[in-house]
């Protein structure tokens, strides 16, 4: 077995044991405090605000397939729109949910369903909460169809969390008529830069992947971020070692 194979799975055992004894420490009650970000704060507020002025919350997932290499982006969005959907639908103020990718409106209407039940209130859910705009092939008529969703009533926010790319400005915009809080979470750089201008808040990258220890908070989901942490903070002293080490070599 090469040098570089075995220092892989090296790597993969050492994390792997880091995770199970992080997770544990979580478990047995190990305080995990993660940074506060203003982007989760504000999502947070969201069902709360849509209560009080009646006004209701519209959730875009992008157009990342379940199955594709956007899997961890869409993943991150659903778990975002469960956290959204339990408050909203126990209020009886449902959001509208809108994606351009088959397998994001399966798990989206599966998700509500879900939610309705454990409210108690299974004859409220309809499929049509859930709606599919366009292929992820054609994201200008994604686009296109998920303004018209905005452009149809009062919404308290435009929710965009998920996959997206040069389109957004189009949804931006709708939601800016709208006179929507916008809050936009997706780990593309275009699109990110696009949204900065208009966005209210916006998680990035990274942090919209940690979604479920912001929202959730469960054992493996902090241990997750506190062992990225520690990692990160390992590959800078290493780094600062490696140039420590050449400086002195090439003196």
């Amino acid at each position: 077995m090469e040098l570089t194979t075995l220092a892989i799975l090296f790597f993969i055992i050492l994390t792997g044991a880091g995770l199970m004894a992080l997770t544990y420490r979580t478990q047995k009650g190990g305080a995990v405090k993660l940074r506060p970000h203003p982007g989760y704060l504000t999502l947070q507020k969201q069902v709360g605000q849509a209560v009080e002025s009646g006004q209701p919350i519209h959730i875009s997932l992008g157009r990342g397939s379940l199955s594709g290499r956007a899997n961890p982006t869409s993943v991150a969005a659903l778990t975002i729109l469960n956290h959204l959907a339990e408050g909203s639908c126990a209020n009886g103020m449902p959001p509208t949910v809108t994606t351009g990718d088959g397998t994001l409106l399966l798990a989206g209407q599966d998700q509500l369903r879900q939610v309705y039940h454990q409210a108690h209130r299974p004859a409220e859910y309809q499929p049509g909460m859930v709606q599919f705009q366009a292929s992820s092939s054609d994201p200008i008529t994604y686009a296109a169809g998920t303004s018209q969703v905005v452009n149809q009533q009062a919404w308290g926010s435009n929710i965009l969390i998920g996959q997206f790319g040069q389109e957004i400005p189009l949804i931006i915009e709708a939601g800016s008529r709208a006179q929507a809080e916008q809050i936009i979470s997706t780990d593309d750089p275009i699109a990110l830069a696009l949204a900065y201008p208009s966005a209210h808040a916006l998680i990035i990258g990274e942090e919209h992947l940690a979604a479920g220890a912001y929202l959730n908070g469960q054992p493996a989901q902090l241990a997750s971020l506190q062992l990225q942490d520690i990692l990160r903070l390992l590959i800078i002293i290493a780094i600062l070692l490696a140039t420590l080490m050449g400086l002195l070599v090439s003196l």
